[in-house]
């Protein structure tokens, strides 16, 4: 009696790591088995595992986010959609040396992000049909003091581009669009970018703002914006 037991137990030893084997072969690849390059990489693809110097990049982007998500007093809400907004803009990327270039810059502007205090900050994001508008678009006012108010805005074009003038309208094109203006409290409907010197006309409204602009060179930041504060 007790060798026939044995005899089934051996069997059973034999089948086992089989039956396991099998169900593991069955089985999706599921995300935890990718490589962790694969898991946290904003591209997609395998030019980033590959590369040394972009592998560590992403890295480092990945520890400045959390960082950037664990001590910035910035609303959850801003840093998410900023960084899913970036992620949409750097996939455009065609070459290693886009990849390379937006990685530091996000890297630098994640920093900056984490060490601002940001209290006396309002965020908004451009929406279109309710959800966050193409090319990504954000503007931040920021209370310097009882009546001056800083005007920073950020948009996202084409990450391939760095600075093309095109003849006709003399309008240079870059893949990041950056405003900077200042305004007071009594003047607040009226923007001035220092760089481009557009003029825009600030309307608030329930759930945010407006930004117009009669100028057709000036449009890059006109649209509905929503706070996420």
């Amino acid at each position: 009696m007790l060798s026939r037991y044995t005899c089934q137990i051996n069997r059973l030893s034999v089948l086992l790591p089989l039956f396991v084997l099998l169900l593991l072969s069955a089985a999706p690849l599921s995300q935890a088995a990718l490589p962790k390059c694969h898991q946290n990489n904003p591209i997609g693809d395998k030019r980033i595992c590959r590369h040394p110097e972009l592998n560590n990049l992403n890295q480092q982007l990945q520890q400045t986010y959390l960082n950037a998500r664990l001590m910035s007093n910035a609303p959850q809400a801003v840093l998410i959609a900023s960084q899913t907004g970036w992620e949409q803009f750097v996939q455009q990327c065609r070459t290693t040396r886009c990849i390379k270039r937006h990685f530091e810059q996000r890297i630098n502007d994640l920093v900056m992000m984490t060490q601002l205090n940001q209290s006396l900050t309002q965020h908004f994001i451009a929406i279109h049909r309710h959800q966050m508008a193409k090319p990504f678009t954000t503007l931040q006012l920021q209370q310097l003091d009882k009546r001056k108010i800083k005007i920073e805005g950020l948009r996202y074009n084409d990450p391939n581009l760095t600075s093309t003038t095109y003849a006709k309208s003399g309008v240079k094109k870059r893949s990041i669009d950056y405003l900077r203006a200042y305004t007071t409290m009594d003047q607040m409907t009226q923007v001035i970018d220092l760089e481009s010197k557009c003029r825009f006309k600030l309307n608030r409204t329930r759930y945010g703002l407006t930004f117009s602009s009669q100028d057709p060179q000036c449009q890059m930041f006109v649209g509905h914006y929503r706070l996420y504060d």
